[in-house]
């Protein structure tokens, strides 16, 4: 049996050493303290065991393979392949902005799709909340990086109306020439995919998904089960996600 030691990296991740500094004083104070003492002690051991848990990519793969739905047939070829955006990383100089993890794999993705599928329209649907104003950057990011796999600028668009997955849909009926009987193919992470996919389905006949799968595709290594903040982030990200499912499936029956 092969044992995978876990990277330097994974061990110099400051969550693990703060994690384990905390449970051992915990672990001490528990055991010098009175016993009608020890209740908030044990809350407050159990919290760092939560923390540890939901810090480790483990638990980030874990509830994101609960997120992810089984392949659908591709029933016809899409006439508009639409792209959400999912952020970008800003800085002082435009120039240095770049897009984040899940949206690159999303274009790139999306590219591959419409080379099988020339005659479609690329859509980058979704601009970006900032503070008093929105931005259409990530989506002009996303159209450059289209544009360097190949896809000619006057077969892709920017649609900048909406701002949330519950309006990504809506943006597109804007558009002119997308009606809800367009056949729309639809590029998004396998974990944003089902919420996704029900909005889309509210508005249109016709919606063929196209998963993005996850990166993590690796077998786990004792690395994945230390607390990181990568972990924290994806784990996050994701519960996010499942609250997000939760509170449009309440907004759609009380509407």
């Amino acid at each position: 049996m092969i044992i995978v030691l876990p990277s330097v990296k994974s061990l110099a991740e400051p969550l693990l050493p703060l994690l384990l500094l905390a449970g051992i004083s915990l672990l001490i104070a528990l055991r010098r303290s009175e016993r009608a003492r020890r209740r908030p002690l044990f809350a407050a051991l159990a919290a760092v065991v939560l923390i540890w848990i939901v810090s480790t990519q483990a638990c980030a793969r874990l509830i994101g393979y609960t997120l992810e739905l089984p392949p659908e047939p591709e029933v016809a070829s899409p006439e508009v392949i639409a792209v959400p955006s999912g952020g970008a990383s800003r800085s002082a100089d435009p120039a240095l902005d770049v897009l984040s993890t899940s949206t690159g794999a999303r274009v790139a993705a999306a590219v591959v799709w419409w080379h099988a599928n020339p005659s479609a329209r690329l859509i980058m649907t979704g601009a970006d909340r900032l503070p008093g104003r929105t931005s259409a950057r990530t989506l002009e990011i996303m159209r450059d990086e289209a544009i360097l796999r190949g896809v000619p600028r006057a077969r892709i668009e920017v649609e900048t109306r909406s701002l949330t997955t519950r309006e990504h849909p809506l943006g597109l009926l804007f558009l002119p020439g997308i009606t809800p009987a367009t056949r729309v193919g639809l590029v998004t992470s396998a974990w944003h995919m089902r919420r996704a996919l029900r909005e889309f389905r509210r508005y249109f006949t016709t919606v063929i998904p196209h998963g993005v799968p996850p990166a993590e595709t690796t077998p786990l290594t004792i690395g994945d089960f230390l607390p990181s903040a990568d972990g924290l982030r994806g784990s996050t990200m994701r519960i996010e996600e499942w609250i997000g499912i939760g509170w449009y499936s309440v907004r759609a029956r009380w509407a």
